[in-house]
């Protein structure tokens, strides 16, 4: 993956994110507000071919954790919302293959030649085969997000999804365990 990319998708998931919080936190602070912040399941656990994104979603989780004790003085409540894979439509497996396959071609040849074509076809299946078991209840994370500006005690985290919970508690394994266990899901080995 290229680094523009990494800047790209960092100045989007949390640049951005921060520069925002840091823009209206005088007034949730004046307000004892709330600040309730997006990250994702990859926030505390990593998974292969996301890295860029894996990155800033843990900056997300490591700025919103420092937010939350900072501000706890002013009674300001700091919320992370943590979705799983949900069916939003925001990336479909045509783009997302688009987007892999435009990848590969960015690559050097040695690059290709070490992992091969065949490498290729199956990682853009097992991308397939992960986004058909994605689940479409989006309302889940609507709730989550509901609560944590309406409860009067609402979560540090809210792991919203299946896949979120059983991701999380995966982390909490010696890493020897959780990356067996994800090389022989995700990973092919190359040629």
């Amino acid at each position: 993956m290229p680094f523009e990319e990494f800047k790209r998708t960092a100045d989007v998931n949390l640049w951005g994110l921060i520069d925002v919080t840091k823009t209206f936190l005088p007034l949730v602070r004046k307000a004892e507000g709330r600040v309730v912040n997006f990250s994702s399941m990859l926030g505390q656990f990593s998974l292969p071919w996301s890295c860029a994104y894996n990155i800033t979603k843990y900056g997300v989780e490591a700025f919103s954790d420092a937010l939350r004790r900072e501000m706890s003085p002013w009674k300001v409540r700091v919320s992370i919302i943590e979705p799983g894979s949900f069916n939003t439509g925001l990336l479909d497996g045509n783009r997302a293959e688009i987007i892999l396959r435009q990848r590969w071609e960015a690559l050097s040849e040695e690059v290709k030649n070490d992992y091969s074509e065949e490498y290729l076809d199956k990682t853009i299946k097992n991308f397939h085969k992960g986004l058909s078991i994605c689940s479409s209840d989006t309302y889940k994370v609507v709730d989550a997000v509901v609560d944590a500006l309406m409860s009067s005690h609402p979560q540090t985290r809210y792991q919203v999804g299946i896949d979120s919970k059983l991701l999380t508690f995966m982390s909490l394994f010696p890493s020897y365990g959780p990356d067996k266990v994800l090389t022989r899901l995700f990973m092919q080995a190359p040629k």
